[in-house]
């Protein structure tokens, strides 16, 4: 009698940009551009390691962007960014709400231009990426990221990112809070995009996320 060999699928290797398999791949979603001011992505490690993260739609969508992997306190000691936040010809402020935080949907004028004057400096903005909970504990626990000065914006609708529940009705995905970044920043004339309105091709890639991973979750009653 013959053995039966059982077949054995062979491993499906990631995608390196993406990282997400051949058949979920997202690369073919997405468009560079370029923007003023620059972009930097701290991701926390449980968060970089999740192919339904969206940080990484963002990173390879806009260009000269970077990607800082860490904790609270290891943004401390990371050369990379300590050297950004000191340029003297830089100016680094952190997206997130608050009540120090500058709205620019509802700032006058004048606390705008006091608050990012035109003074030459290169406004540079870091989009802290994690679970709510997590990216408010990196902001606490970090000495460096927690004195630096921080930008929002109004959010009027829910995030499209269907599949996973949001604590409040403002939490966004990180594509969906860096395109209303840079549609607000516009709106201020602080920020210009090339081409003209490449940033809403970050969100085709990011409702090819959402669509691909729906049909995952079994319907209700299932």
């Amino acid at each position: 009698m013959l053995a039966c060999t059982p077949e054995i699928t062979p491993p499906r290797t990631p995608c390196p940009l993406c990282a997400r398999i051949s058949e979920l791949c997202l690369c073919s979603r997405i468009s560079p551009f370029e923007i003023e001011p620059r972009v930097h992505l701290l991701v926390h490690p449980k968060e970089y390691s999740k192919t339904t993260g969206t940080a990484r739609i963002v990173h390879q969508s806009i260009r000269h962007s970077r990607i800082l992997r860490g904790y609270g306190q290891t943004f401390d000691r990371d050369p990379r960014l300590l050297s950004l936040i000191q340029a003297p010809t830089n100016r680094v402020m952190v997206l997130y709400p608050g009540q120090d935080s500058l709205d620019l949907g509802i700032c006058s004028n004048s606390e705008l231009a006091e608050r990012i004057p035109r003074d030459g400096k290169q406004l540079h903005i870091l989009i802290v990426d994690g679970t709510w909970s997590t990216a408010k504990r990196m902001l606490r626990t970090s000495a460096v990221l927690s004195k630096l000065p921080k930008i929002s914006f109004q959010v009027n609708k829910p995030s499209r990112f269907q599949f996973k529940k949001q604590p409040k009705d403002f939490c966004l995905s990180t594509v969906e809070a860096v395109h209303l970044l840079i549609e607000n920043l516009q709106l201020r004339g602080l920020c210009t995009v090339n081409p003209p309105g490449a940033q809403t091709r970050m969100l085709d890639a990011f409702d090819l996320l959402v669509r691909t991973q729906l049909k995952f979750v079994p319907e209700s009653g299932s």
